[in-house]
């Protein structure tokens, strides 16, 4: 055994006897009084009702100042507080509120992709766009635009994408006729 472990048994040992210690003083003298040295109460002294009985436990059922929730009219004037203190930045929007897929002008991209209605597909994607900056909704927009054979669109979109996205859009391309131009070959592996 390592002398780490054995002061750690040692240390342990130690800590329980203490602990058992105590509990042996703390049952003798329950009251909290020091005890006489080396006596005794008599019997007489002694009596049953002297012995004190122990609380019944305190039940918290919350703090005892708790103050009602907020009224719908308290809840306003500290959102307007808060929005007023805080300017919103430019780069939001109020209908992108997350970045999420969820978002509503790139759910309604993904969801036309998926009917085939290009066209819409393509516009709620450049609508995205504007407000936010994404991979995926330019994906979206360059796959849109090969769809409808618009060779300059869906070549702007990708020129703004890296190189593994524009690799990735350029072989769905590929299917409907158009080459996108500046596409890193990709190495397949054998």
């Amino acid at each position: 055994m390592s002398p780490a472990r054995v002061g750690l048994t040692a240390g342990g040992v130690a800590v329980a006897a203490l602990v058992v210690v105590l509990v042996i003083k703390i049952r003798q003298d329950p009251e909290g009084e020091t005890a006489r040295a080396g006596t005794e109460p008599a019997a007489s002294e002694r009596t049953p009702a002297a012995t004190p009985t122990a609380p019944a436990p305190h039940r918290m059922t919350g703090p005892p100042d708790a103050s009602p929730l907020p009224t719908p009219e308290e809840e306003a004037a500290a959102r307007a507080q808060v929005e007023s203190e805080h300017i919103r930045s430019p780069s939001h929007s109020p209908d992108i509120l997350d970045n999420h897929l969820d978002a509503q002008p790139l759910k309604e991209a993904r969801k036309a992709m998926q009917k085939g209605d290009y066209e819409t597909a393509l516009k709620a994607s450049e609508a995205a766009l504007a407000v936010e900056e994404s991979s995926y909704g330019r994906m979206l927009a360059v796959m849109a635009a090969c769809s409808l054979g618009n060779r300059a669109k869906a070549q702007a979109h990708a020129d703004k994408l890296d190189d593994m996205r524009k690799a990735r859009v350029a072989v769905r391309c590929q299917k409907f006729g158009i080459e996108i131009k500046g596409v890193k070959p990709v190495e397949q592996d054998r």
